[in-house]
Order: C-alpha cells, then sequence, then structure tokens
C-alpha cells in the first residue's frame, strides 16, 4: 500500500536492507531509496555523503535548512546540485559579513519554475558620465595591474597597485591580517587626502582557476572596506571573459560566479555602490577605456563590454517540459 503513490524511502542504517525489498517487486523497480551511510569501500567521506543524500531530497521537492546545516561553514562554498538552480542557496555568505542581515530561510520555488535563460542585451551607452574624478584615489588590487594604472592615468586619475589578498585555500585570514595587507593605503591616507576612495578588483587569471580563491579574495576586500576608517565610494569588481556574450565567448564559470557575491556585497556594502564588468579575455583598449565612466544605472550590478559596447543580462524564466521525450 506505501507503494501506491509515488514515494520517496531512505535507507537509515548500513546496507541495502530496504533498496533490496523495493527492488524484489518488479511493479516498483523505479521506486526511488536514498542511501545516508556510504559504503565502506567508498570513495568519500561521511560529510559529503550526507551533502549527496540532503541535495537528493531537495532536488525532489524537500524543503532543507541549508542556513543551519552550513551553520560553521561561514561564507564557503556550498555543494548543491544542478547550478544555477535556487541561486540563493548556492552560496551562504551568511555571518561571514559582520553587518550581514539575516533572512528567514525562504521557501523553495516551485521545481516547473527552476530552470532560467540568460540573455545579454545591448544597452544605449550614450549619455555617459565619469565614474571616477580627478582629485579621487583608485586602488587596484590585482596581480599586473600596469595596463589599468595607465588607463586610469591618461584620465587624468590617480591610482595606486596593491596585491591580490589570496594564499592557499587552506590559508585563514583574520581581520587582523586582512587590515595589515592594505597598510600600506592607509599609510598613504596619512600623507595625502583624497575627496573619494574607490576600490578596483580584477582577480584575472591567476585566481581565475580556483573559485574558492577568487571568492576570498573578493570577500577580504570587503571585509575591509567595511573597517576601513575612510569608506570606499566604489568597488568594481573586473573580469576577462567570464560569460558568455557573444557566440564566439568562451566562458569562464569560475569568475562568472563572482556575479552572486557582487550581488549581496552590493546590499551589504551600502552606501558603497558595487558593480562587476566583464571585459573581453584580450583586454581591449576600448573596452578598459570604458571603466572610466559610469556604465548603466545603479541598480545595474553586472554589466559586459565587448568591442566598446554595453551589454546587461536578463533571466528569462523557463519552465520544465512535463513530459521529456525518451
Amino acid at each position: 500500500q506505501l507503494l501506491v503513490q509515488p514515494t520517496l524511502f531512505i535507507e537509515c542504517g548500513p546496507g541495502n536492507t530496504l533498496s533490496t525489498f523495493i527492488q524484489g517487486h518488479n511493479q516498483y523497480s523505479d521506486q526511488p531509496t536514498l542511501l545516508t551511510l556510504r559504503k565502506a569501500n567508498a570513495a568519500i567521506d561521511d560529510e559529503h555523503m550526507l551533502h549527496r543524500t540532503l541535495a537528493a531530497l531537495w532536488v525532489r521537492g524537500e524543503n532543507i535548512d541549508w542556513r543551519r546545516f552550513n551553520q560553521t561553514a561561514l561564507g564557503k562554498h556550498i555543494p548543491l546540485p544542478d547550478y544555477p538552480f535556487e541561486q540563493t542557496y548556492y552560496y551562504r555568505y551568511g555571518a561571514a559579513l559582520s553587518g550581514y542581515r539575516q533572512y528567514p530561510n525562504p521557501l523553495r520555488r516551485p521545481q516547473d519554475e527552476w530552470l532560467q535563460r540568460v540573455l545579454w542585451r545591448m544597452h544605449d551607452t550614450s549619455l555617459r558620465e565619469a565614474f571616477y574624478a580627478p582629485g579621487e584615489l583608485i586602488i587596484i588590487i590585482s596581480a599586473d595591474g600596469d595596463k589599468l594604472q595607465q588607463t586610469l592615468m591618461s584620465s587624468g586619475v590617480d591610482s595606486i597597485t596593491m596585491p591580490l589578498p589570496i594564499s592557499s585555500e587552506d590559508d585563514v585570514w583574520d581581520n587582523d591580517r586582512i587590515l595589515t595587507h592594505f597598510h600600506d593605503i592607509c599609510a598613504l591616507l596619512a600623507h595625502k587626502t583624497y575627496r573619494q576612495l574607490h576600490c578596483l578588483y580584477a582577480p584575472g587569471a591567476e585566481a581565475g582557476s580556483s573559485l574558492t580563491q577568487s571568492l576570498s579574495g573578493l570577500y577580504r576586500v570587503a571585509r575591509w572596506c567595511m573597517h576601513s576608517t575612510t569608506p570606499l565610494a566604489s568597488l568594481t569588481v573586473l573580469t576577462h571573459g567570464a560569460f558568455r556574450v557573444q557566440e564566439e565567448d568562451n566562458p569562464e564559470p569560475t569568475l562568472a560566479a563572482l556575479s552572486g557575491a557582487v550581488n549581496v556585497f552590493a546590499q551589504e556594502l551600502h552606501p558603497t555602490e558595487v558593480r562587476l564588468i566583464d571585459i573581453d579575455a584580450q583586454s581591449s583598449d576600448e573596452n578598459l577605456n570604458l571603466l572610466t565612466q559610469r556604465l548603466a544605472p545603479k541598480q545595474e550590478t553586472v554589466m559586459a563590454l565587448r568591442q566598446g559596447m554595453l551589454y546587461l543580462r536578463r533571466f528569462i524564466p523557463t519552465r520544465l517540459l512535463a513530459h521529456l521525450p525518451p
């Protein structure tokens, strides 16, 4: 009688007793059974096995309180299935930012609303205004910021370069270490006054190979922004070829994932203006020259430049097919 309606069975102990019982009835052979304990010779640890089971439950319609389950993993990647579905759950920034506002765990959206299509549309930028002005200081955080510094210099804007706050993935950065990394800026500001400060974070290819490193670097910059005695007017994240804006683009998902963090920081670092600009992988001069201009309204946090043209993205919901073809 339990098998009259679609039912999800969970094997709560070792072995496959329940699975064997279910599979013993041919008419019920398609009934899913989830394991909670790994096999003795499985190449997976207990924590990842539990993550996988919870993820499978989540996919099948159960509401999982990921915030409670991952309460000790502040600001770290949470392995959920099928990203970018349910994007609000993919990263838990939570208390990783001291000023973060804890919202109640939202109910998951209906399954037929999970899919979405990203559409990049060209945006009119005929009415542009300067984003940086003389008398302001741009802090370039990059492994190689010479080209950016030359671009800003040609516009009459002062800048200083800083190394990326990135180390091995297992290395711990506390507040003191973050402040020490940016000590040179504090020393500079003690001797010279600027109208406003801006930050330009460009992880580049060095951090692009690791999502953990690029996110950690951006998070440390955000922490410094929150604790700096001189507030930042803006934080710009510059990526190279992160998105497939045009057909010939070869996107880099590791850098594209930074857009999720940017959307969070846009709220948590207010009134600091936060934006992400993705330029072509070749870093053409015509795109770099546009970095000194305001390209879109403040509410637009993610944008792309290709051949000197601005693109903004839109998410188009796509419903799941009721019956998949064989």
